[in-house]
C-alpha cells in the first residue's frame, strides 16, 4: 500500500468514527453558532457599506475643494505673474523718465552755466562803458 492510500484509508475511517459519535444537541449548537456568525457577517457587511458610502462622499467632497484651492491658485499665480509683469513695466517706465529728467538737467545746467557766463559778459560790459563815461 501507498503512502497516498494509507492517508485516505485513515481520513475514511476517521470521518466514519466522527460521524457515528455526532450528536443532534451538538449539532444544533453548531448550526446556531453557525447562524450567529452568518448575522454577525451580514451586519458587518452592511456597516462596512454604510461606511464605504460615508468614504466615498467624503472624497467627492475633499476632490471638489482640492478643484476649488487647485483654480484659486492658479488664479492667485496668474495675478501674481500680471502684477510682477506690471511692476516691472511701471520701474521700466520710472527709469526712462529718469533718464529723461537726467538729459533735462544736464541741458539746463549748461544753458544756466551759459546764462551765468553771458551776465557777467554784460556786467564786465556795463563797468567799462560805466568807467569810460565817468
Amino acid at each position: 500500500m501507498t503512502h497516498f492510500t494509507r492517508a485516505l484509508l485513515l481520513l475514511a475511517l476517521a470521518s466514519t468514527l466522527l460521524t457515528a459519535c455526532y450528536l443532534h444537541a451538538d449539532g444544533v449548537a453548531l448550526e446556531d453558532r453557525v447562524s450567529a456568525l452568518e448575522q454577525r457577517n451580514d451586519a458587518l457587511r452592511e456597516q462596512l457599506q454604510a461606511e464605504r458610502a460615508q468614504l466615498e462622499a467624503l472624497l467627492a467632497e475633499a476632490r471638489a475643494e482640492l478643484a476649488l484651492l487647485e483654480t484659486a491658485l492658479e488664479e492667485a499665480r496668474s495675478t501674481t505673474v500680471r502684477g510682477i509683469a506690471n511692476l516691472g513695466s511701471r520701474l521700466e517706465g520710472f527709469e526712462h523718465r529718469l533718464h529723461e529728467l537726467n538729459g533735462l538737467i544736464e541741458v539746463l545746467s549748461h544753458r544756466f552755466a551759459e546764462s551765468e557766463r553771458r551776465f557777467r559778459a554784460i556786467d564786465s560790459a556795463i563797468e567799462d562803458l560805466a568807467g569810460c563815461c565817468s
